[in-house]
């Protein structure tokens, strides 16, 4: 009997002991790092707004846009660009908040702290790309929605698959394939901090520069 007892006590104690040795690798994967972003095809897009409409649907607020498409002529034929908070390395919008209620996070995505929020619109001001907006003195500006398990609507909407959302940091998929083109690049900051790219127009066998693309 004391055998026993002596034996289930050693399994006791080597399932603890090996608990406590897996459990700083459980709570490291859970705090893995992340590096999300998007990644918008500009052959792909034909501006049929459903990018826009399905965000709209995602955060019903009046007269507020998080994402919009730019048409655009190139030779004879229309283009569209697909334009969002480009989550900048270095925000214009940061600096100039004097209640610091905009922060980029570790991830790269520049967010807004609603409670610090006055509503003053210095930020409306300084985004160049025109991208954060006011509603009842809060501003507003797309954060990747990160939040929502199944990704952002904007690109679950998308027929033509013009955007594709990922982590960069561990990429999978279609998101993993797009990385590989080698005219990828930023309208915003370097390749390396960069989290939203464009995959630029090819306009008989050209490539079009991706800023003249979203002017």
């Amino acid at each position: 009997m004391k055998k026993e007892v002596d034996r289930s006590r050693r399994t006791l104690l080597t399932a603890i002991v090996a608990g406590a040795a897996l459990a700083p690798l459980a709570k490291a994967n859970a705090q893995e790092a992340h590096k999300w972003g998007m990644i918008v095809d500009l052959n792909r897009c034909f501006g049929c707004q459903s990018c826009t409409l399905a965000c709209r649907s995602a955060l019903p607020l009046k007269g507020l846009w998080r994402t919009k498409i730019l048409e655009k002529e190139i030779g004879l034929r229309p283009t569209f660009t697909p334009m969002l908070c480009q989550q900048c390395p270095m925000p214009d919008c940061l600096p100039v908040c004097p209640e610091n209620a905009l922060i980029r996070d570790a991830s790269g995505i520049v967010r807004v702290v609603s409670e610090r929020c006055v509503g003053c619109g210095q930020c409306v001001s300084a985004c160049r790309y025109g991208m954060i907006s006011l509603f009842e003195k809060k501003a507003y500006k797309c954060e990747l929605c990160t939040e929502i398990e199944m990704g952002p609507p904007c690109v679950e909407s998308c027929a033509s698959h013009a955007r594709l959302f990922g982590d960069f940091l561990h990429p999978t998929g279609d998101f993993a394939k797009a990385l590989q083109d080698p005219t990828l690049a930023p309208i915003e900051g370097s390749p390396k901090e960069a989290v939203i790219f464009y995959i630029p127009l090819v306009e008989g066998g050209a490539i079009c520069k991706t800023g003249d693309a979203r002017l």
